[in-house]
C-alpha cells in the first residue's frame, strides 16, 4: 500500500470523502501502515476519527515537505489545520491534563512524521511522484504552498 493510499483512506474513512480522494491501491501491508495503527492507539479516546485522519494529514505534508524537494509546507495552512486537534474533554481538562494529552499528541505525531519518512527512503521518488499527485488532486485539504 503505498503511503498516498493510506492518507487518502484515512481521509476518506474519517471525512467521507469523495471516492476520488479514496482512490488508490489495496495493497496490503506496509511499514507506515502498521506504525501508524498503533501510534495512536493511545489517542483513540481523545481524538475523533477525523482528527486521527488529520493528525495523519499533517504528518504525512511534513515528511513529504521534508522529503521532496519540490514540497513546501504551507506554514498558516498547518497551523490552522493543528489548532483542530483538541481534545474531545479539553474544557473539562485541569492544566496537568492538557500538558499530558499534548504531549501524547505531539509524541503520536513525531511517530507517524517517522513512518511516512521510512516510507519515503524505501521509494523517494515513489512517495514524491506520489505526493505531488495528492497533491494536485486534493487542493481544498493539502497543507503545501
Amino acid at each position: 500500500m503505498t503511503i498516498r493510499t493510506i492518507v487518502m483512506a484515512a481521509l476518506a474513512a474519517a471525512c467521507a470523502c469523495s471516492p476520488a480522494v479514496a482512490a488508490g491501491s489495496t495493497e496490503q501491508g506496509s511499514i507506515s501502515r502498521y506504525v501508524l495503527s498503533h501510534s495512536t492507539d493511545f489517542l483513540k479516546q481523545s481524538l475523533a476519527p477525523e482528527q486521527l485522519a488529520s493528525l495523519h494529514l499533517a504528518a504525512y505534508s511534513a515528511a513529504a515537505a521534508s522529503a521532496c524537494g519540490d514540497i513546501e509546507l504551507d506554514e498558516v495552512k498547518f497551523m490552522r489545520h493543528f489548532e483542530r486537534l483538541a481534545h474531545k474533554a479539553e474544557a473539562k481538562m485541569t492544566a496537568e491534563q492538557k500538558l499530558f494529552f499534548e504531549r501524547q499528541l505531539m509524541l503520536s505525531y513525531g511517530v507517524a512524521i517517522g513512518a511516512f519518512l521510512a516510507e519515503a527512503g524505501q521509494g523517494p521518488d515513489q512517495f514524491c511522484d506520489e505526493a505531488k499527485a495528492f497533491k494536485d488532486q486534493n487542493q481544498a485539504v493539502v497543507l503545501w504552498k
